[in-house]
């Protein structure tokens, strides 16, 4: 029994060091938002959240979201996956880890890309 336990305890500690190893190597590789099919996965998933995230600010603050509001959080999260991915192709893509060590500042620019688009949309903030 106890070198059964002790070739268990050594497997899950082979796949931990394994799983730790394989996020390690991905958040270290390169994105590149040149490829279209990145971009558009990209695009996808972001507006999604954002509509997502848009719906439950509506809805928490107890606001009812009209179809009219869902279309006009989709053309906001689409420019600014847009301007998203402009930005990151520009910038020759980018590592998953630099996402964490640059935070601040990618929030700082969301905003900004929000409010442009905001402007160039006509949509105004209730």
């Amino acid at each position: 029994m106890k070198t059964f336990l002790i070739v268990v305890g050594s497997v899950v500690g082979l796949g931990i060091v394994v799983v730790v190893g394989l996020v390690i190597w991905g958040a270290n590789q390169k994105v590149n938002m040149d490829d279209p099919q990145i971009a558009e996965k990209f695009k996808s998933s972001f507006v999604q959240s954002c509509v997502g995230g848009l719906n439950t600010q509506m809805t928490s603050a107890g606001r009812t979201v009209s179809e009219a509001d869902t279309a006009r959080f989709n053309s906001l999260c689409s420019c600014m996956a847009d301007d998203a991915v402009a930005k990151l192709a520009k910038n020759g893509g980018f590592k998953l880890a630099d996402l964490a060590t640059h935070a601040d500042e990618l929030q700082k620019q969301m905003q900004e890309s929000g409010q442009a688009c905001a402007a160039k949309l006509g949509i105004q903030g209730n």
